[in-house]
């Protein structure tokens, strides 16, 4: 099972937009299927959301970036930017991502999510990579 991930705009409410544009200052709710591991069944921590506002936008450089939001700072924070690009050699596409956790609950987080974060990263970047591949050619 490969793990799903789906991002809806939505008011600071978290209620959807009509408007799906992806602009800064705009609130994203994400909910994320992980993989279960070490025997536990599916479902259980298997599903999560995050509620986060996008800070950056470079269409040119096809950059992005969000943060949490609506949690205290002190407790966590992430955030994530991702880039897309050429590369030279292949002419394939390049997906970069890099996310940042802070707060006392990074090493929480990190513990019991860090290897299914890391497979649900994987993931994420494999599908736009085909994606942005598939428009390329």
């Amino acid at each position: 099972m490969v793990p799903r991930r789906t991002m809806t705009l939505v008011t600071p409410a978290k209620a959807p937009l009509a408007d799906q544009t992806a602009a800064v200052g705009a609130h994203i709710l994400m909910r994320v299927h992980m993989l279960p591991t070490m025997g536990e069944p599916e479902g259980m921590f298997g599903v999560n959301s995050a509620f986060c506002v996008i800070t950056h936008i470079d269409a040119d450089a096809h950059r992005a970036a969000w943060k949490t939001a609506g949690t205290p700072a002190w407790l966590l924070r992430s955030e994530r930017w991702q880039a897309l690009s050429i590369d030279e050699t292949t002419g394939k596409t390049r997906y970069e991502t890099v996310e940042v956790f802070g707060g006392i609950l990074a090493y929480v987080t990190s513990h019991f999510f860090g290897d299914k974060l890391r497979v649900a990263f994987r993931a994420f970047a494999d599908t736009l990579k085909v994606r942005a591949d598939s428009e390329q050619s």
